[in-house]
């Protein structure tokens, strides 16, 4: 249990440094699954997960067409991006639910320090978390991926 904590907290520190990662797979039932580990000998998707605005990690726009170059057919609505969309949205929404229920637990959440020592957080510091958690489940459980 206290690993689960560690874990959802520290991809609540990393938001804003780096990417996380997690995996999405359909199992021989037709179940899909969502981990921060690929499962072992079945193939899975990696999905981007988290960014510094906590939105969905998109790539660099293209450069703006000239006057004399017609613009290309958007990319972003192809039913591979749309798809890729929804999938990354679900897998924001799984580490939303993870972070929250780590957060609303009893037991103490540690946050590693840039020394890689574990730190409890403080009652103020984990109310914060809780309530960016919160949000991040309004976001990207109850609404819809964006089209």
């Amino acid at each position: 249990m206290r690993a689960a904590i560690v874990w959802a907290i520290a991809v609540l520190a990393c938001a804003a440094s780096a990417e996380a990662a997690i995996y999405k797979w359909v199992d021989e039932k037709g179940v899909t699954h969502y981990s921060e580990t690929p499962p072992e000998g079945q193939a899975a998707r990696q999905l981007s997960v988290g960014s510094s605005s906590g939105a969905p990690s998109t790539e660099p726009a293209p450069a703006a067409p000239t006057a004399a170059a017609p613009a290309p057919a958007a990319a972003a609505d192809t039913p591979e991006a749309i798809q890729k969309r929804t999938d990354d949205w679900k897998g924001f929404c799984v580490i939303a639910q993870r972070n929250v229920t780590a957060l609303e637990s009893p037991d103490p959440v540690f946050q590693k320090n840039k020394e890689g020592t574990e730190l409890a957080l403080t009652d103020e510091q984990r109310a914060s978390a809780l309530a960016d958690a919160q949000r991040r489940v309004k976001k990207y459980c109850d609404a819809p991926a964006p089209r």
